[in-house]
C-alpha cells in the first residue's frame, strides 16, 4: 500500500521490498494497534434504536412474513498490523465493552 501511495503522489515507482527497507530506516516498524479506552460517544450511550415514525402497537393490519433474517454485527473493530515510528504503537479508541448488535427484519 506504502508503494502504491508513493507511486499515486510522486509519480515514483518502488518495488514493496525496497520501501519496507525504507520504511525500516527511517525507524518504522510493522506494529498491531493497540485497544485504548475512550468515553462512548452520545450516540453509543442512547444506543442506535430510533423510533419509526407512524408504526405503533395499537396498528393491527393483515402482515405476512414471508422472508425473516437476523444479522449479528460486533461492535469492536478487528485490529489489523500498520506501520508506525517504532516506540509509538497505534491506538484505536474502544469503549471497554464487548457488545453485539443483533438486526432481526421480516419482509
Amino acid at each position: 500500500m506504502v508503494a502504491w501511495v508513493i507511486e499515486e503522489e510522486f509519480g515514483i515507482q518502488y518495488h514493496p521490498g525496497h520501501v519496507r527497507r525504507l520504511l525500516h530506516r527511517l525507524g518504522f516498524s510493522v506494529q498491531r494497534p493497540r485497544r485504548v479506552l475512550a468515553r462512548a460517544s452520545a450516540y453509543q450511550q442512547a444506543g442506535s434504536a430510533t423510533p419509526i415514525p407512524g408504526l405503533k402497537k395499537t396498528q393491527r393490519q393483515n402482515w405476512a412474513s414471508i422472508f425473516t433474517d437476523k444479522a449479528s454485527f460486533r461492535q469492536d473493530s478487528t485490529l489489523h498490523t500498520t506501520w508506525s515510528r517504532v516506540g509509538c504503537p497505534p491506538e484505536v479508541p474502544v469503549t471497554g465493552q464487548r457488545k453485539e448488535r443483533e438486526d432481526f427484519g421480516g419482509h
